[in-house]
């Protein structure tokens, strides 16, 4: 899965959670239960089958995090505790940040050892050159 894939679906999750915190915190202001299902496709409207296979995907990387709850009777969704928790802590939005520089390491790690090579080469070129100069020059 690509960079860009796993930013989307990330993105795509928090924006997931902030719909459910808010109508959750809404709920919890007015003193009502802490569990507010809302139906599956309620949160973001889907208009085509691509759509609704990345909110879908997105659905089950909450369901795997354990950060929202499903009702299998209703089609609803839930927030749980820990979605609240890493929702005010920013969880995705922190993933991506490292997924971002873990993909910048992977493509940069060899840039180092690949020019300090390109100078020793340099180097020993030079110092070939320098040599048989001076060799050509004493004969």
């Amino acid at each position: 899965m690509s960079y860009k894939y796993r930013k989307a679906r990330r993105l795509r999750c928090n924006k997931i959670l902030e719909i459910l915190f808010t109508q959750f915190h809404e709920r919890v202001e007015k003193s009502m239960p802490d569990k507010f299902f809302v139906p599956l496709f309620g949160p973001i409207k889907v208009n085509n089958h691509v759509e609704n296979q990345e909110y879908l995907g997105s659905i089950t990387t909450l369901l795997k995090n354990g950060h929202i709850e499903f009702n299998k009777e209703m089609d609803h969704i839930a927030i749980t505790a820990t979605g609240v928790e890493e929702y005010k802590e920013g969880f995705y939005i922190v993933e991506n940040r490292k997924d971002y520089l873990a993909e910048i390491e992977k493509y940069t790690k060899w840039i180092f050892p690949i020019i300090t090579v390109v100078i020793s080469v340099m180097a020993l070129l030079l110092s070939l050159a320098t040599f048989f100069s001076t060799l050509h020059s004493k004969l």
